[in-house]
């Protein structure tokens, strides 16, 4: 700011230009980088948000897995229990069979 207002005081006016042309550019691509910035933010945010959601779909269907492998257990079970009363009374059919 030193060398405007100096350059201004001498009227030296194309340096005057030259150097409001320079700060017009920086400020020109600070801007357009901050845009860039707030882009590149946004897509970071979009994947976090993506991938939190992907975790989460995987979480649920991991706990519905299982689920249904406790619920296939506990019908395997029954269904051992069921055939185990049934060979027991088989076996006693055949018992009271060889009595007879």
């Amino acid at each position: 700011q030193g060398e405007l207002e100096t350059a201004r005081g001498v009227h030296d006016g194309e340096f005057v230009q030259d150097f409001e042309e320079q700060i017009s550019q920086t400020t020109e691509q600070r801007g357009k980088r901050e845009q860039q910035v707030a882009w590149v933010k946004g897509e970071l945010d979009a994947a976090r948000r993506e991938a939190e959601a992907a975790g989460e779909e995987a979480s649920y269907r991991a706990r519905q897995g299982v689920d249904r492998v406790k619920e296939f257990r506990s019908t395997v079970e029954e269904r051992e229990s069921e055939m185990s009363k049934i060979r027991n009374r088989l076996e006693e059919l055949c018992a009271e069979m060889q009595t007879l």
